[in-house]
């Protein structure tokens, strides 16, 4: 359900995200709009689809029969992803896209933190300053470029999995 009444953060926030997919298109030529909550974010994504300056380039993933292999699927072929939920980076660093995350509750940057990218982590806020495009696409031209990021990701990813291995297998065993 959308926001009833002035909203001039939320404003703001749409602004900035339709500047920031439209420099996106700009460095990579298309843009995918990989929405996590099926009730809401369709509806916002292809509302900042429409104001987005070349919409042909913009692509909305609404489809909620897409499997999990079919989505890391998609992540997989992306270039950089710009996760504004925790989902969406999760998927996104363990198929080795590199991330930049935009959190608005802290599970968010925990996770970034985790997986040692807390360089390319900002609240959603930072959305909101004046200088949020030129923050936004130096970070994701950054991550791109930082080879020791996405190694340094790598590796936490690795090491969480064989502790969740490890924890799973004494359970088990009671």
């Amino acid at each position: 359900m959308a926001p009833r009444g002035p909203q001039p953060d939320a404003d703001l926030l749409t602004d900035r995200l339709v500047q920031a997919i439209d420099a996106l298109v700009d460095s990579h030529g298309a843009v995918v709009l990989a929405p996590m909550h099926m009730v809401q974010d369709p509806a916002y994504a292809h509302a900042l689809r429409a104001r987005a300056a070349r919409p042909e380039a913009v692509h909305v993933l609404d489809d909620d029969a897409l499997s999990p292999g079919q989505i890391r699927s998609v992540y997989a072929g992306a270039d950089v992803m710009v996760a504004l939920r925790l989902h969406a980076g999760i998927v996104a660093t363990s198929v080795g896209v590199p991330t930049v995350t935009y959190f608005y509750v802290d599970k968010g940057r925990l996770y970034a933190d985790q997986v040692g990218a807390a360089g390319y982590t900002r609240p959603i806020e930072r959305l909101l300053e004046d200088d949020a495009l030129a923050d936004l696409t130096t970070m994701a031209a950054g991550v791109v470029a930082d080879v020791q990021q996405r190694e340094r990701t790598a590796a936490a990813l690795a090491d969480m999995r064989a502790t969740l291995r490890e924890d799973f297998a004494a359970a088990v065993r009671g």
